[in-house]
């Protein structure tokens, strides 16, 4: 019967799709508890935003060369990365890691 051969493979990428859709869901849902009011009102308006990244560890090198494609990486010290330059959309991306501890307007 061909529809047995079509079970597994449609099993699995419907349980990727669903891990992929929570992925999503977890990331939007940390960025609102990570970001501070008002700072991605200040990037939409802006264009951009300068802030500093509170990680929950020292960044190793695929971390900052995460976070330099999506900002200019200014610094590093202990668990602060500095960017300037981070869009909207990138300040979301960023606050969505499960390794951002917080995150704050650079002044």
């Amino acid at each position: 019967m061909p529809t047995k051969v079509w079970r597994a493979p449609v099993l699995a990428t419907a349980v990727a799709l669903a891990l992929l859709g929570a992925q999503a869901v977890y990331g939007a849902v940390r960025a609102e508890q990570v970001l501070p009011a008002g700072l991605a009102e200040v990037a939409r308006e802006r264009g951009w935003a300068d802030i500093r990244v509170e990680l929950n560890f020292p960044p190793e090198q695929f971390n900052t060369a995460f976070l330099a494609e999506r900002g200019s990486l200014v610094g590093v010290r202990g668990t602060v990365v500095d960017l300037l330059g981070v869009t909207e959309a990138e300040l979301r991306e960023i606050a969505g890691l499960h390794w951002v501890r917080s995150i704050h307007e650079r002044r």
